[in-house]
């Protein structure tokens, strides 16, 4: 919680003009920076500061982010099935949810068509 003394000096407070500076590009190059090549396959230990990091897929995670994709059509098929259609209207509630199959499945295949490029 913010204290008092922060919300009445907001433009004039020492770490308000700080917080402005924070990106600029005079900051960034007094960082220090590693020049040669970080060697991976090295058994030998580096010292050097900054981030290294690695790009790692996890398949939980894109699984949940397609379950979040298609839980709005698959809602929508069964509330037409059983609420707001004919039960036996199947086509018509299904139509959003094939779609949504679709285009998930176009994505994911160029996708993985871009991956196998590279």
């Amino acid at each position: 919680m913010p204290s008092l003394f922060h919300f009445r000096c907001r433009r004039n407070c020492q770490c308000a003009k700080l917080k402005k500076k924070a990106h600029n590009a005079e900051t960034v190059e007094l960082l220090p920076k590693k020049t040669s090549p970080l060697d991976i396959g090295s058994e030998t230990k580096e010292i050097f500061w900054g981030l290294y990091a690695r790009h790692e897929i996890h398949f939980g995670r894109v699984l949940v982010y397609n379950v979040i994709c298609v839980t709005p059509v698959i809602w929508f098929f069964f509330m037409w099935v059983l609420h707001w259609g004919d039960p036996g209207d199947m086509q018509s509630a299904s139509v959003p949810l094939m779609a949504m199959l679709s285009f998930l499945s176009i994505f994911w295949s160029l996708f993985i068509a871009t991956l196998r490029a590279y």
